[in-house]
């Protein structure tokens, strides 16, 4: 295997997926699962420092993400102007 070169704190999906020993499809589920953070302007990255604390602490994006779904608004909200 081929090993690349990492540049700057930031991984594409499959990058990601490698560093923490996870296929892609399997790492995109545990994304979804844990609430792992998508960074860059496309949102199509992932920050060396949150894989390397869900690694240590998957619990951590759990408990975190789940007081921000708390205060969202329900889905399907649509604003009416009288």
């Amino acid at each position: 295997m081929e090993e690349f070169i990492f540049k700057g704190p930031y991984r594409n999906l499959e990058e990601a997926a490698e560093y923490c020993g996870y296929a892609p499809r399997t790492f995109r589920e545990k994304v979804r699962e844990y609430s792992i953070p998508r960074r860059g302007d496309e949102k199509n990255r992932f920050s060396t420092w949150d894989l390397d604390r869900w690694m240590e602490d998957p619990k951590y994006f759990i408990t975190r993400n789940r007081h921000a779904a708390i205060t969202r608004r329900p889905g399907g909200f649509t604003p009416v102007h009288v």
